[in-house]
């Protein structure tokens, strides 16, 4: 399950895409055509903008993958600004190309990709994050871009002023447009008599 943020981002990427294959005007591959990422012209972050700190953007040129924009979030987690970083780098050496194969496929599949990932930060705690990745093309129909939102799972620790080291990637996964992540449901459990969440 995956977490509200999480499938708005999602959602809306397969909004994007569901209203580029109704637009285009090549009929000759349906399935094609549906299963294309959406533009990158046609992404407008405000729609998305309570989650714009904890978007960023990544260019696919040369495989490395290299942030454009970053969001407030990922700055402060990471403890530097981060245009023209490799994404990759941001991860331990061991993940780095087991990383840029899955971001390799979700660009030439043109779908989304949810990393999950940890990381042990300045002040010794551990952070636990999704992040999902969408592909958007160019005006020339190619990936050029990789748009993306981190998720923590928990505390958020550079509220302590602590920032993250390299990142432990612990699952990819690569999903079909048709069947996104349902949005996980708040359970109650009784502890002592009182309902905790």
């Amino acid at each position: 399950m995956s977490h509200s943020s999480t499938v708005s981002f999602l959602s809306y990427w397969r909004a994007l895409q569901q209203g580029a294959a109704q637009n285009s005007p090549l009929r000759r591959d349906e399935t094609e055509i549906s299963r294309a990422a959406p533009l990158r012209a046609d992404f407008d972050p405000v729609q998305l903008k309570d989650l714009m700190p904890q978007m960023m953007m990544i260019a696919t040129a040369g495989n490395d993958y290299r942030f454009r924009l970053t969001g407030g979030f990922l700055v402060a987690l990471h403890g530097a600004g981060l245009k023209t970083t490799p994404f990759t780098k941001l991860f331990a050496p061991a993940h780095e190309e087991q990383l840029k194969v899955a971001l390799n496929l979700a660009a030439h599949r043109q779908q989304p990709l949810i990393l999950t990932a940890s990381a042990t930060t300045s002040g010794n705690e551990t952070v636990r994050l999704d992040i999902a990745i969408a592909p958007l093309r160019n005006a020339s129909g190619e990936v050029d871009r990789l748009v993306g939102l981190y998720q923590p799972k928990g505390p958020i620790p550079f509220l302590r002023r602590a920032t993250v080291t390299a990142m432990t990637l612990h699952t990819v996964r690569l999903y079909d447009p048709e069947r996104l992540p349902r949005e996980s449901h708040l359970r109650l459990v009784s502890v002592k008599g009182q309902l905790i969440a």
